[in-house]
């Protein structure tokens, strides 16, 4: 895999949202390459549903920006509350890495107490499963499906070049708090 500073990045995060089981969460897409902005996409989710992963396999393969990230950047593999991301499959529909990004380790008890109170929470905690080892990096934790973790490593370098953070999804969450909040707050 030949990946470089000017590779079309995609990141992916959740909108700010209603907690209630059932709202309306809209999903913000960033095609980048450095720090060019090539393109906004906005798809919908429902709050602790089950369709996070084909509304982004969607987004990604269908509209103007179709098939061109060369890689996808998630803020983590859950969103919308527990409408969890299926990593493995989302890589293998779009045909590049998916790396699901965390800015701590997660605490898999407290997950999974947590996902005891949601509707069907073992489909829930296999989905979880398959996004497998969490492997670090700089500031940063990450789930890989789509490439090796040194691979990851390199994209994860030239999509956070001027920070800590894919600059990507740091602005695809910006969009979200603005088009939710009627102003942004805080840069992820």
């Amino acid at each position: 895999m030949s990946f470089g500073p000017r590779s079309r990045i995609v990141g992916i995060d959740d909108a700010p949202f209603v907690r209630r089981t059932g709202a309306r969460v809209p999903l913000i897409g960033v095609l980048m390459s450095g720090w060019r902005v090539h393109g906004v996409m906005r798809s919908q989710i429902v709050r602790d549903g089950f369709g996070a992963t084909a509304r982004m396999i969607a987004m990604l393969r269908s509209g103007r920006f179709a098939n061109q990230a060369q890689a996808v950047v998630l803020d983590g593999i859950a969103v919308g509350g527990f409408n969890i991301v299926d990593l493995p499959t989302l890589a293998e529909s779009v045909g590049v890495p998916v790396i699901a990004v965390m800015r701590h380790r997660p605490n898999f008890d407290a997950i999974r107490q947590a996902l005891n109170k949601t509707r069907q929470a073992e489909r829930r905690w296999r989905t979880m499963m398959r996004a497998g080892e969490i492997f670090e990096s700089n500031t940063l934790f990450f789930q890989v499906a789509g490439a090796s973790d040194r691979e990851a490593r390199t994209i994860l370098a030239h999509a956070s070049e001027h920070g800590g953070y894919p600059e990507a999804l740091r602005i695809a969450h910006l969009i979200g708090g603005a088009l939710q909040k009627g102003t942004s707050r805080g840069g992820a």
